[in-house]
């Protein structure tokens, strides 16, 4: 029997958002998290192609120098926790690309699927290092965390509308290169690229600023209405499906039902003067970033017309709404896909900090070993940062408290050193002590070999989650002491 179902109501259904994924069933979620004036909040800040040791910070312990790259992060430096020693061991036992494994394995701590679909990008230069992999495993720890915080305030329906939010600064297909987020092993998520798509989603309520009341009501409504509908005739169709099918049916009505919830909890959003959304973005997705087998841009060109610049602030106005709002306490942010050919020319000029060819992109620039323009290039990474920092400090969350008083902002690289794709003492950073748990202003050195779970550890706990090991359970990545990094 041939059954059918209509096409333009699931979509009416889905309302142009992505369907959430079902609440993993493994997840050891903590008795209670605390109150909303003890919430806490993380953005894993993502960059790519390494960071010279020689624009690294030095020291030990609290004697912490600051060199050349994270002089942009000067001005907040009593809240800086940098981290060296810690090397990316998943990457290091996954096969491909060390660029793309380096960026699928940053936030899961887990090394990748076996498999043939992403091969290393010597096998396009080269007859050698042919090795090649699968999707990333998951899930990754931003993932989690959010499950968590959705699961703590579902007997309520408060709390944040959305578990984590994604977003990128690129607009970039999935590939391993592009995928640092997994809801489960080899699925991963894709990050937001359009400023526009996604202030209607996140912020597209009554009282938001994109619509009046009484239009965002009745999409609301409509919404609601529609998903009912559909659940309802999906439930009819259950007795006369084979098993198989009964199943994928029940994973589309679990995923509609989330969806459903979400609107609610978006309905009833924070609305104190602590969310102010900004205006709605003229910003589009860019130009889709092309690449080829090897993982290499090839329409590096485009990427000069994109309003890189422009976006970035774009995005970072967004974040700190979305915390300021409620609408999620984890964000993760693509600044830049692993391998980014990335052009910088607003360095170019007597303004900038340090000299540099900007004329290449950085995996240009990274590949050849220019020294300067990594470190001229970086530094405006800690610059950024440093303004997200500012934004954070200077926005009130309903309980009166800045956003950072109980976050922090975790600053990752793919790569250690970029010119010779290495993952061993990858550069760590963060600013803010998640509520305390970390100490701040301080150089910490790790022992060689001791994997980055140890940091995703932290960071889980920091965040409220019941674990001593997060990632993998790998012999190569196990190990390394909490206390380093704890206040």
């Amino acid at each position: 029997m041939i059954v059918e179902f209509s096409r333009r109501k699931f979509l009416l259904a889905a309302g142009g958002t992505t369907l959430a994924l079902p609440v993993l069933e493994t997840l050891s979620v903590p008795k209670a998290l605390a109150a909303y004036e003890q919430a806490r909040r993380v953005i894993f800040y993502l960059t790519s192609n390494g960071t010279p040791v020689e624009g690294r910070p030095t020291g030990a312990g609290a004697s912490l120098t600051l060199g050349k790259v994270h002089q942009g992060l000067a001005k907040h430096q009593d809240k800086l926790l940098y981290i060296a020693g810690l090397d990316s061991r998943a990457a290091i036992l996954s096969n491909g690309d060390p660029h793309a494994t380096g960026f699928a394995t940053s936030l899961s701590g887990r090394k990748c699927l076996p498999g043939d679909m992403f091969k290393h990008g010597a096998c396009f230069e080269s007859a050698g290092a042919c090795a090649s992999t699968g999707w990333g495993d998951g899930p990754s720890l931003d993932y989690e965390l959010g499950q968590q915080i959705l699961q703590a305030n579902q007997a309520t329906k408060s709390g944040p509308v959305y578990g984590m939010l994604n977003f990128s600064v690129k607009n970039c297909p999935a590939s391993l290169y592009t995928r640092s987020s997994y809801s489960k092993p080899g699925e991963p998520i894709t990050p937001y690229a359009d400023p526009q798509v996604t202030f209607d989603t996140v912020f597209g309520k009554p009282g938001a600023g994109m619509m009046d009341d009484a239009t965002a009501a009745r999409v609301a409504a409509r919404q609601k209405s529609v998903l009912d509908e559909v659940q309802l005739e999906l439930t009819e169709l259950q007795s006369k499906l084979s098993a198989s099918d009964k199943l994928r049916l029940e994973q589309h009505v679990t995923a509609l039902r989330e969806l459903e919830e979400t609107l609610q909890r978006q309905s009833t959003q924070n609305g104190s003067s602590a969310c102010m959304p900004p205006a709605r973005p003229t910003l589009k997705a860019g130009n889709v970033v092309q690449r080829n087998a090897g993982g290499m841009e090839t329409n590096t060109n485009d990427d000069k017309s994109d309003k890189l610049l422009e976006r970035h602030a774009v995005w970072h106005k967004m974040m700190t709404a979305a915390l300021a709002c409620d609408a999620t306490r984890v964000i993760t942010y693509m600044s830049s896909p692993s391998r980014s050919d990335t052009f910088m020319p607003w360095l170019e000029g007597a303004d900038a900090a340090y000299p540099g060819n900007f004329e290449k992109p950085h995996h240009a620039a990274s590949h050849d070993d220019d020294k300067p323009t990594l470190i001229a290039m970086d530094h405006w990474y800690a610059t950024q940062i440093s303004s997200l920092t500012d934004d954070l400090l200077a926005t009130k969350d309903a309980a009166g408290k800045s956003l950072l008083e109980n976050g922090a902002i975790a600053w990752i690289n793919e790569l250690s050193n970029g010119p010779a794709h290495t993952h061993e003492d990858k550069p760590h950073t963060l600013i803010g002590s998640l509520g305390g748990y970390f100490k701040q202003n301080q150089f910490v050195q790790y022992p060689k070999n001791t994997p980055h779970n140890v940091l995703l550890t932290a960071i889980a706990q920091a965040m409220g989650m019941q674990t001593d090991h997060y990632g993998g359970a790998d012999a190569g990545l196990l190990g390394g002491s909490l206390s380093l990094v704890k206040a």
